[in-house]
């Protein structure tokens, strides 16, 4: 016998072993009804296969597709079924028939990435939301409360889907023209539904609580140096602050829970002295809520005690309180407190973006070359430490909303053309919500478009509604008005509007002492 010569191992010649494939899992959860099937359409063909998924339980059905885990992103579609024949769900081995229909999850597209399990809760059938009032009897406060509650579209078609809350103030103001103070609001309703159905948000339910003692509720208390003359207004200079939001966390809270299929995860958001009392709530309830929004907030009152309050908690925050949270600012450009609110955004990203309490900057209001710093430098200043270039000029005509700063952290919007008024509010809203509610499953390359169709029906509804209000016979002059601005008119109250009904719109033409201009609140 031939004894044959063994080879040698050359590990030059060897290819590495591939990698092993994971299993990304998608769990959608919806209760589809009896002739309905759940699969999807996905980018792994070209989108050009409907895939069966495997029904779990009444409400969760599981698709599982293996790739490398090196390999690209995994975009899908939720699909619904519909067997217009056959009764029953079919099965995945079988093919769709002719007949069968196909439904398409509403909102943009999903996205996974290798490996990953991911919980989808889609709705196919519903576009708008409904708005719902609540009395809330409050024993802290001792009164009634009204609240509006917003539920998004697809809160009364997929009963598996829990949502985050959006705590807002001035809820007067948020839905309906004739509860608001000036006959202008946020337009949140359409709003939510256009933001929800686009895609780019969790859907979330948005919670308006009605101001009783407004001034009082909204600012906390202050030492009396800051405010000697106070006994001489018609109103305290604040103080209810806590208890106001001891109303909200304990008792609100708590009948929210109890209605509606909501997460703990809580936010709230508000304008002006609105802006305070979030700002004010974010910094001393971290538990409570991990994001604020500040609208236009009125920072410079008391002598700026905000930023005393922000300077010492924040000097002394947790690595746990700066993981997760997330703040917005905005300001308009006209006479609105663009410098303050560049200062307070530059003060909270600094601290959220240092390692712990050591590291956080030196308070701004000491700092010596504070003084020499225009508002507009603060601005360009947070727009390159964002890598934009300069996003608005102090002179420039016209209205728009410019990102000066988003670092995942803290995002400052400047309204350019904007008074302190609630037209401005209701055209930054889409900004802040998609920032504070933006969706992570969700393929977010078409925020800018959306952002954009939904800002100029604002616009448009907005200049319809001041040639309503204006008659042709009354000139006006344009130089009271911005393009995004409500103009500078005096109208009578809510409770003026309600008791002169029936009196032609002539009467809001004119300017009455006492008045304030429309949509101009604090």
């Amino acid at each position: 016998m031939s004894s044959s010569t063994p080879k040698r191992f050359n590990k030059k010649n060897t290819a590495a072993a591939p990698p092993a494939s994971v299993v990304t899992e998608i769990r959608i959860h919806y209760p589809p009804g009896h002739n309905y099937t759940v699969g999807m359409r996905c980018s792994k063909d070209s989108w050009a296969t409907f895939h069966y998924a495997t029904k779990s339980h009444d409400t969760e059905w599981i698709y599982k597709v293996s790739s490398q885990p090196d390999g690209p992103m995994l975009e899908f579609k939720p699909v619904l079924l519909e067997h217009i024949r056959s009764s029953g769900s079919a099965t995945s081995s079988s093919n769709p028939d002719d007949d069968d229909v196909e439904i398409y999850a509403v909102g943009g597209n999903y996205v996974a990435k290798p490996g990953e399990s991911m919980d989808i809760y889609p709705w196919f059938f519903s576009m708008h939301g409904s708005i719902q009032s609540l009395d809330v009897h409050s024993n802290i406060l001792n009164d009634d409360r009204e609240v509006l509650v917003y539920l998004p579209p697809s809160y009364n078609e997929n009963f598996s889907k829990q949502y985050p809350v959006l705590i807002m103030h001035d809820g007067h103001n948020l839905f309906y023209e004739e509860k608001s103070y000036c006959g202008r609001t946020w337009k949140i309703l359409d709003t939510m539904d256009e933001l929800c159905t686009s895609g780019i948000i969790k859907e979330a339910i948005v919670v308006g609580i009605f101001p009783k003692r407004r001034f009082f509720e909204y600012l906390p208390r202050v030492p009396e140096k800051c405010f000697p003359n106070h006994r001489k207004l018609k109103q305290s200079p604040g103080g209810g602050a806590d208890k106001y939001l001891d109303f909200i966390g304990k008792e609100l809270r708590k009948s929210l829970v109890s209605r509606y299929r909501t997460l703990p995860d809580f936010s709230i958001l508000g304008s002006s002295y609105g802006g305070i009392i979030s700002l004010y709530a974010w910094l001393t309830r971290p538990g409570e809520y991990t994001k604020c929004g500040c609208y236009s907030a009125s920072l410079r009152w008391h002598e700026k005690e905000m930023f005393r309050i922000a300077e010492n908690v924040l000097g002394q925050m947790s690595r746990t309180h700066q993981d997760g949270h997330e703040v917005y600012f905005d300001a308009g450009t006209e006479n609105d407190q663009v410098y303050v609110t560049a200062k307070m955004a530059e003060l909270v990203e600094k601290a959220l973006s240092s390692s712990g309490p050591k590291d956080v900057p030196a308070p701004l209001a000491k700092r010596e070359d504070e003084k020499k710093r225009s508002a507009y430098e603060i601005v360009h200043d947070l727009a390159r430490a964002c890598g934009t270039s300069t996003p608005i000029k102090k002179d420039a005509g016209g209205s728009s909303v410019s990102t000066v700063l988003s670092s995942g952290r803290v995002m400052v919007n400047i309204g350019q053309g904007h008074y302190h008024c609630e037209d401005a509010w209701a055209e930054r809203t889409p900004h802040a919500i998609a920032y504070l509610l933006r969706d992570g499953q969700r393929e977010m390359r078409w925020v800018d478009d959306v952002l954009a169709r939904i800002t100029s029906r604002i616009v448009q509804e907005q200049r319809y509604e001041r040639e309503m209000r204006i008659k042709p016979a009354v000139v006006p002059d344009v130089r009271k008005y911005s393009l995004m601005a409500t103009p500078i008119l005096a109208l009578p109250s809510f409770q003026q509007q309600q008791q002169k009904k029936n009196v032609k719109d002539e009467t809001f033409l004119h300017e009455q002492p006492g008045m304030i201009a429309v949509g101009a609140q604090m």
